[in-house]
């Protein structure tokens, strides 16, 4: 079960990467989906790569990173690539950063990232608290939110 949820996140996710990519190239006017929709997708992407410890952050730790880890260095891979285009830095690897700078890009970074994030932090907390202990604390919480 756990291997087809896998298939389709990334289905999904890759899916929609090359659909809001393909639009934007092709100037199609979506409005938020085409602007800001593969500044989601990608880096949420990112992370899902470095948490399954295919990324450069195992080969240079030798082991998989930890959430937190993942998280930072994803956001600060995609904070650098907004800033090179803020800040015209140049290079041949760097030329691959083509278009403007968007402060809004930034927050779409950070929500997919984010996204992931806690989706990883609950599915980690679901198998610390096997069974009937995660039922009991999933009832306990929904409990205290429903009071007035």
């Amino acid at each position: 079960m756990r291997n087809n949820a896998r298939v389709v996140f990334d289905v999904v996710m890759w899916g929609a990467f090359i659909a809001f990519g393909a639009m934007d190239m092709a100037g199609v006017h979506g409005g938020l989906l085409t602007s800001y929709g593969a500044d989601v997708v990608c880096p949420a992407m990112l992370y899902v790569v470095s948490r399954r410890g295919q990324s450069v952050l195992r080969w240079v730790t030798g082991k998989r990173p930890t959430p937190e880890v993942a998280a930072l260095a994803v956001l600060a891979g995609s904070f650098a690539w907004e800033l090179n285009q803020r800040y015209r830095l140049g290079g041949a690897l760097l030329a691959l950063t083509r278009g403007t700078f968007d402060p809004l890009d930034l927050l779409a970074y950070t929500a997919g990232v984010v996204a992931v994030y806690l989706a990883d932090r609950l599915s980690l907390r679901k198998r610390e608290m096997p069974g009937q202990a995660w039922k009991a604390v999933a009832t306990l919480f929904m409990a205290r939110v429903a009071q007035p």
